[in-house]
């Protein structure tokens, strides 16, 4: 799957993700102090910056692909490249997990 058609599978799992509206809700009707939406897709601010919101099943994916793209990289590292271009809540600890069920 090429970075580009990834990350519009990402988009398209966001907006479908029924979990996501309140937020987006909110966002629509005033400015947040962890969120930023933009061309109707949620961000987490970060570091002087914004971050794609993944959330669901898709958290496993970005982890999977970031992991096989990377070459096996370690949980820090690996975190740490995922930190780059998307959040998820408890990302660690998420990434974590993946590397123990492998």
């Amino acid at each position: 799957m090429t970075e580009n058609t990834f990350k519009q599978v990402l988009s398209i799992k966001q907006i479908e993700n029924k979990d996501i509206d309140i937020l987006e809700e909110q966002l629509n009707k005033s400015e947040d102090k962890y969120f930023e939406m933009r061309n109707s897709l949620v961000y987490k601010k970060y570091k002087n910056g914004l971050l794609f919101y993944v959330l669901g099943s898709i958290e496993v994916d970005v982890i999977r692909s970031v992991h096989e793209e990377y070459g096996h990289l370690g949980m820090e590292e690996i975190s740490e490249v995922i930190l780059r271009t998307f959040w998820f809540f408890n990302l660690r600890e998420k990434v974590k997990k993946f590397y123990f069920k492998l």
